[in-house]
């Protein structure tokens, strides 16, 4: 499909399938406005859902440094004036507010959330996505207070440590912490979130401390039901060019109040979104993919077409609890959707989204890990 081909596709599958979605101007000026608001720091507090067996503790030596100088920090969220790193052998990671480079090689596994919990602080996948066998043939990793997995521990003062680590929105102190083995683990803060890296090599711990900025691609957080809508293109004929891959996490506030808070997102370029818009489009009719079934949805996605500029053509919805896709989506959770099939995931479910969202492995999602 060349260029031509894929505007015609994008335009189709617009007008059959999200017929009804209002772009005006004065609701583009609302999602504009709402934006910003949405972009408040949030509490990191994720359900784990453990066993008491399930829940071993960690015990470490380990010094806490409170100096007052370097070491105790909060960054920035502008983030540094030039960029730090190469980023042909970096990626970006997103949590929330804060985007970070990481060495391109590096897997995904847990960090601890509030309470000092985390379900397999250590590498669990590769960078692509792929399980672990072993931890320690992993370069390094990066964690979140995800919990997809019952093997989790709770940890005092730190954690054994088989590889460098960055853990995004951890529980822990600003602050610098000596690991066993030369590694030093330091936390700052920035955006409303922590981020945390520990390494031996304190340029590589710096080059990364110094990446932290704001993230400004997925929206952070969204309210239950309220409109997904934001920062659409200014021609809503342009050409797409990128897929925008947007995860998120049901927050667990009292009274089940908690919004949709953003767990990752990641572009990826024309061929993936080719490849996407194909398979969507030739699904089947939406309808209620589990008529029988009262759930409450607590993992999502949100894929967004981009034209060249960054702005937002369309947003469809994933639900991988009841496989769907809702096409054109204005909320998270659209009642009727797409069936979706593994032609509409093989193109973006990789590398992070099978660290932080779970569904059918068959669909390329990572199953519950025991």
């Amino acid at each position: 499909m060349d260029d031509d081909e894929l505007e015609i596709a994008m335009r189709e599958g617009l007008r059959a399938r999200a017929s009804g979605v209002d772009v005006d101007v004065s609701r583009r000026e609302v999602a504009g406005a709402t934006a910003a608001a949405r972009r408040r720091r949030r509490a990191t507090r994720v359900l784990v859902g453990l066993a008491a067996a399930s829940v071993v503790a960690v015990v470490m030596t380990a010094t806490l440094t409170h100096d007052g100088g370097e070491r105790d920090r909060v960054l920035d969220p502008a983030g540094p004036s030039e960029p730090a790193l190469d980023t042909g052998e970096w990626r970006t990671e997103v949590w929330g507010d804060v985007a970070v480079d990481v060495p391109a090689d590096w897997g995904y596994g847990g960090a601890p959330d509030e309470r000092g919990v985390a379900c397999f602080p250590s590498a669990s996948l590769d960078a692509a996505g792929e399980r672990v066998r072993d931890p320690r043939k992993v370069a390094g990793y990066v964690g979140r207070p995800i919990g997809l997995t019952d093997v989790c521990a709770s940890i005092e003062a730190g954690a054994p440590v088989t590889s460098p680590y960055v853990w995004l929105g951890a529980g822990l102190p600003v602050g610098t912490v000596e690991l066993s083995d030369g590694f030093v683990q330091e936390t700052v803060e920035a955006g409303g979130e922590t981020v945390t890296v520990a390494t031996q090599d304190p340029e590589v711990r710096e080059q990364i401390l110094s990446s932290v900025t704001a993230s400004e691609t997925c929206l952070s957080e969204l309210t239950r039901s309220g409109p997904i809508i934001h920062d659409q293109a200014d021609d809503p004929a342009a050409r797409p060019t990128t897929l925008r891959v947007c995860t998120y996490r049901l927050g667990d506030e009292p009274g089940g109040t908690g919004g949709w808070e953003l767990t990752s997102a990641m572009d990826l370029g024309t061929p993936a979104l080719t490849d996407y818009l194909e398979a969507v489009g030739a699904g089947e009719a939406p309808r209620d993919q589990c008529p029988a079934i009262d759930y409450q949805l607590t993992e999502a996605a949100v894929l967004e077409v981009l034209d060249e500029s960054g702005g937002v053509l369309r947003q469809d919805a994933v639900n991988a609890f009841c496989p769907g896709i809702a096409v054109g989506a204005e909320t998270v959770w659209e009642l009727e959707t797409t069936r979706m099939t593994s032609a509409m995931t093989r193109p973006w479910v990789m590398g992070v989204v099978r660290a932080v969202m779970s569904g059918d492995p068959d669909r390329g999602f990572i199953g519950p890990q025991g």
